[in-house]
């Protein structure tokens, strides 16, 4: 009496080498970079998340066995698809990165002329400077005065500040942690870089923890829409 193939195979027929899911990348239009990165990663979960469905309908039906179901699902991970999500973050990091060197150029700006009459000028003005925080008989003085200085500094007074102020406070233990945002707040374009650096910065943290949860979902646990949140 014949048997059928389903029977020899425990209720199955032979099935491949675990599988390698074809899902391909698509193209977003519209928007800003970090919108459209969102929508990459999201349109990922998507279709894992329909792919791992189709899989776990299949191992329902006992059409995959349960190595053969979980090999399925977490190979989407290899997908265009899913490595698409991922350049989609890398090019959000990118575009963070050129916020971080425009803060770093306004820096740079902040520094003395090395000609002979400016560094002249900036002795003398540190001179001056440094007489009032030498005044100061504790830490908490030191700091009023240096946030006194730095606020009713200009121009070249800025670049001198800025040059000097850190190691005094170093040597006379006050905290310099609040320089840098000071000496933002004194110069309009250094201010205006350091903000859009903490924008970009705060919308690459929500983007990568988008990417995240759907990574995370690669390896069975489901791609969750309520745990991504908006990234701007």
């Amino acid at each position: 009496m014949g048997a059928s193939i389903n029977e020899s195979w425990g209720g199955r027929p032979p099935q491949p080498d675990y599988p390698q899911p074809h899902v391909p990348a698509t193209t977003f239009t519209g928007g800003d970079v970090v919108q459209r990165a969102d929508a990459r990663i999201r349109y990922a979960g998507k279709q894992f998340t329909e792919h791992r469905d189709t899989v776990e309908a299949n191992r329902a039906a006992r059409h995959y066995g349960d190595d053969y179901a979980k090999a399925a699902v977490e190979n989407f991970g290899n997908t265009e698809c899913a490595k698409d999500a991922d350049a989609a973050v890398t090019e959000v990091r990118a575009w963070r990165d050129e916020a971080a060197e425009a803060v770093a150029a306004e820096r740079a700006k902040l520094t003395t002329q090395a000609d002979t009459a400016s560094q002249i000028a900036a002795q003398r003005q540190w001179d001056r400077s440094r007489a009032q925080l030498d005044a100061a008989r504790n830490a908490g003085q030191v700091t009023a005065a240096a946030r006194n200085l730095l606020a009713n500094a200009q121009g070249a007074e800025v670049a001198v500040l800025a040059e000097e102020l850190k190691p005094y406070l170093d040597a006379a233990g006050a905290p310099t942690a609040w320089v840098e945002d000071a000496i933002a707040q004194a110069v309009p374009s250094y201010q205006a870089a350091k903000s859009e650096l903490s924008d970009r910065e705060r919308k690459l943290i929500k983007l990568e923890h988008n990417a995240r949860v759907t990574r995370n979902g690669y390896r069975g646990a489901g791609v969750t829409v309520k745990a991504l949140i908006p990234p701007t």
